[in-house]
């Protein structure tokens, strides 16, 4: 009986073989790899919201693997309207901001 159930088991795995990834081409070299795009707040100095915001980016550039940029924005405003249509990919928010 186990040897049945081991068989039909095999049988049936044997199609998820064709359901693996095909291998892709690695990218034309002529495609650029979009800047992953954060923001904060700007709640205190532009300059020391630079400075502290650019050792964040290093940081997940060298944990991603893909560039990161920070853009200072000027006010709070903005920095909602720019997460909302797409400029900015992460920023720093409140919480009232994620509960609107």
């Amino acid at each position: 009986m186990k040897r049945i159930l081991l068989s039909a088991l095999l049988v049936l795995m044997l199609p998820l073989g064709a359901c693996s990834p095909t291998e892709t081409a690695s990218t034309p070299e002529d495609s650029v790899i979009q800047p992953f795009v954060t923001g904060a707040i700007p709640d205190q100095d532009p300059e020391k919201l630079q400075r502290l915001y650019s050792k964040l980016a290093d940081y997940l550039e060298a944990e991603l693997g893909v560039p990161v940029e920070y853009q200072p924005v000027t006010d709070y405003t903005a920095a909602v309207t720019a997460f909302r249509v797409g400029d900015l990919d992460m920023v720093w928010f409140g919480g009232l901001t994620g509960v609107q």
